[in-house]
């Protein structure tokens, strides 16, 4: 396969995808997560480690070995809660760390506004949370707590770490901190959709089962009398607006159908029932409707 027939399939997968036609599985979607989180702290880390900012590279870099093991082995054991309060907790305290001691232009602060609505989703689409509203307004309500919080702490105090060379290295941080925490809530956008639109196919799919449950009659295929009622009310209606419509209305029997059972079984009852109804089906094709009227009996309109 060339690469641009890899790229074609791959966009395609991904609109299958966004239209609900194909699923993406929650342990491809928090194990993607999960490598992605690594590498952007293995990123942070290298820029803190040639700053010699000791204690913001050591959390960098145990936070991306700890990723790297949630995609690895909690993704793949699907305890998918245990990722996300992992990653909330760490992105909350590594934002304040790193706001106290590197100072509030850096940007960090903004990973916990992304953070919110993470919260969200995992409470629609986790069974665990059975969409249960309180969590997500706790977490809510505790991460603009410590938002607040923070902004006092890194006004009232210097930052410790204040060796920095350019200002220009701080406006590349605070540029690539925004636009991370801006794809974390495009990414999660699209999560939302992706899992609305599956819903919504589920739901579609059970209201055709339903619809055919309440108007075929599961022997013969043919409507049940509920179904039949419903189009000859329809019809009737029809022709009292257009005056040059008629229709026809058979109702029919099989003759001694009770003694076809009485004396082959039921089994050969319905093998009767079948035989009739397949050769209305024939006979009548696209001109009207054919109904299972009761037991033995058949409406022709």
């Amino acid at each position: 396969m060339t690469f641009w027939e890899s790229t074609k399939k791959s966009i395609e997968n991904a609109a299958d995808i966004l239209q609900g036609r194909r699923v993406l599985y929650d342990s491809d979607k928090y194990r993607f997560l999960s490598y992605s989180l690594a590498a952007i702290h293995a990123i942070i880390c290298l820029r803190f480690f040639l700053l010699d900012y000791t204690i913001l590279y050591t959390f960098n870099f145990v936070s991306t070995i700890a990723y790297f093991y949630l995609g690895t082995v909690l993704a793949k054991q699907e305890k998918y809660l245990h990722i996300f309060l992992f990653s909330y907790c760490e992105v909350i305290t590594h934002s304040v760390l790193a706001s106290i001691l590197a100072g509030w232009d850096w940007g960090f602060m903004i990973y916990i506004l992304a953070i919110i609505p993470v919260a969200f989703y995992l409470s629609y689409s986790l069974p665990s949370l059975h969409h249960n509203m309180k969590l997500p307004f706790l977490f809510s309500y505790v991460a603009m707590c410590i938002f607040v919080v923070t902004v006092f702490l890194c006004d009232a105090i210097d930052p410790i770490y204040t060796a920095r060379k350019y200002d220009v290295e701080l406006t590349i941080a605070y540029a690539f901190n925004s636009l991370v925490a801006f794809i974390m809530l495009i990414l999660f956008s699209i999560f939302f959709v992706i899992e609305i639109r599956r819903n919504e196919i589920t739901l579609e799919s059970q209201f055709d089962a339903l619809q055919s449950v309440s108007s075929i009659d599961p022997l013969t295929k043919l409507l049940n009398r509920r179904a039949c009622k419903k189009y000859l009310d329809k019809w009737i209606e029809t022709c009292k607006k257009q005056q040059k419509n008629r229709i026809t209305v058979v109702i029919a029997d099989i003759d001694h159908f009770k003694k076809i059972n009485d004396t082959y079984g039921h089994d050969c009852g319905d093998m009767v029932l079948v035989t009739v109804s397949e050769m209305f089906k024939k006979h009548m094709k696209d001109k009207g409707c054919v109904a299972r009227w009761g037991g033995e009996e058949f409406l022709l309109v």
